[in-house]
């Protein structure tokens, strides 16, 4: 069998090959390819890393582009920005308010029945529904307030010193005690 020379960039796609097969040991590859090549020792191993490099380069590259397409997916698919979110938290609460004050005709389920907030020229909600509105609107608030870092201080004991405070107790009529 008469051998051939290989040009440089054949070696390295045969390399890569070989390397992508998992045969990663530089003289298992040179052994195999003397086989079917005339091939110098010094130049193969040149090349053998070479082309480890550039595999490992675009195996990096691969990765990049697996979570930069991967981050454009769940952008895609709904992850919405800090200022996205907030925006939308206060739309809803904005909904909510007209909803309260009858500007907005909507429904809502009691007891398995569809409901109307408004029947021909009448507004009807239940003090129920209203209370649910309302805790939803304080619910919301407290999200944004938490979204843009707005919370309350945390409470201090500046008047003891950090020494025990006594508990003053009082006694009530019928003799039972209440501390305060």
């Amino acid at each position: 069998m008469i051998r051939s020379r290989i040009h440089d960039d054949d070696l390295k796609v045969e390399l890569k090959a070989y390397l992508s097969k998992g045969i990663a040991e530089a003289n298992m590859c040179y052994e195999e390819l003397r086989k079917r090549f005339k091939l110098g020792r010094t130049r193969f191993f040149t090349l053998f890393k070479t082309a480890q490099a550039e595999l490992a380069q675009l195996k990096i590259e691969a990765q990049n582009r697996y979570v930069e397409n991967s981050t454009k997916k769940a952008i895609e698919n709904g992850l919405r920005t800090k200022s996205e979110r907030l925006l939308f938290l206060q739309n809803e609460i904005d909904e909510m308010e007209k909803q309260l004050r009858g500007e907005v005709a909507f429904t809502w389920i009691h007891n398995s029945k569809i409901l109307k907030s408004h029947s021909i020229d009448e507004f009807n909600l239940p003090v129920q529904i209203q209370n649910e509105l309302r805790r939803l609107i304080r619910d919301y608030q407290s999200e944004i307030s938490k979204l843009e870092g707005e919370y309350a201080p945390a409470k201090t004991d500046i008047t003891s010193g950090g020494e025990k405070i006594q508990q003053t107790i009082i006694k009530t009529a019928d003799g039972k005690e209440i501390s305060i």
